[in-house]
């Protein structure tokens, strides 16, 4: 399975596993919706004012290529346990090679370039170092009481209570080799949800956006829809028959395979099947 790109510069089912494909200009990790359902053709109409476009404008179709990330934070994977030692945060990731975990707690991230990973200012900052591996586990500590730790923060854009950072020790230019996670607590504090990611690849740096649906690995050679079962066979929602290996924006619905999406004379050229939100543009793996 791999993970395709957005237009946006800046997240479940199964999430993209390192050294398999992920997309530059944003790199996308994979999820699904529950509540996403495939439209009837039947049943799409097009919004008032809209018309449709004629078909001789072109394919919106855009092709984004693929990379391979060294690191992969498990974002339904981390909890806070508190205890007479002190409070932890406990995750699982998986990396291609060596490197470093870091936590950061109560955190204000001085950069305000959504394109930079700037030194982070926290209270509390603790380090762990990492081997090769799937489904790693790492405890780090956050604080001696939980409560007292965040008594003095307030939400802002620039300030959060978690912040995990993933970096890999490789000079690999052509690889993510940094992932960097805001996460936030629940209400009872024993669990963190992530609210927004960046990633690294060389010198740039991009946001990372949800894909909702199943995108296949363009270098795995699987059957897709008996490993994912009926609930999401990974077939295209109009023809019922190729793989899914596109995504729609600004929704970032993956449900048409590349031939339904240059079929630029149809009602999903402008109109996603599964939300009924406006295209903007398609994105495909390049490759596929």
């Amino acid at each position: 399975m791999g993970c395709a790109a957005s237009t946006t510069a800046s997240a479940p089912a199964q999430q993209p596993q390192p050294g398999q494909q992920m997309a530059v200009e944003v790199v996308a990790q994979q999820q699904q919706q529950p509540n996403a359902r495939p439209v009837a053709m039947n049943q799409l109409q097009r919004p008032p004012g809209q018309q449709q476009p004629p078909a001789n404008r072109g394919s919106n179709l855009q092709n984004a290529p693929i990379i391979k990330s060294l690191v992969d934070l498990k974002r339904e994977c981390c909890t806070i346990e508190s205890g007479k030692d002190g409070c932890f945060v406990r995750l699982k990731f998986t990396s291609l090679t060596a490197g470093e975990v870091i936590a950061y707690f109560n955190v204000k991230d001085p950069s305000s370039d959504e394109k930079t990973l700037a030194d982070l200012e926290a209270t509390q900052v603790s380090r762990q170092r990492f081997s090769p591996g799937s489904s790693q586990v790492a405890r780090l500590l956050l604080c001696k009481d939980l409560e007292s730790g965040l008594a003095g923060f307030t939400e802002a854009k620039d300030k959060h209570q978690l912040v995990i950072e993933l970096k890999a020790d490789s000079s690999d230019s052509k690889a993510i080799s940094v992932q960097r996670s805001c996460l936030k607590l629940n209400s009872d504090n024993t669990a963190a949800q992530v609210t927004a990611q960046k990633v690294r690849c060389g010198t740039a740096v991009r946001t990372l956006q949800a894909l909702y649906g199943t995108m296949p690995n363009p270098k795995a050679n699987v059957d897709t829809s008996a490993s994912l079962g009926d609930a999401e066979s990974g077939e295209c929602v109009i023809c019922l028959s190729k793989p899914r290996e596109v995504a729609i924006l600004h929704c970032r619905h993956v449900c048409l395979c590349r031939s339904c999406a240059t079929i630029t004379s149809s009602t999903w050229s402008f109109q996603c099947p599964v939300c009924r939100g406006r295209v903007a543009a398609m994105i495909a793996i390049e490759g596929t």
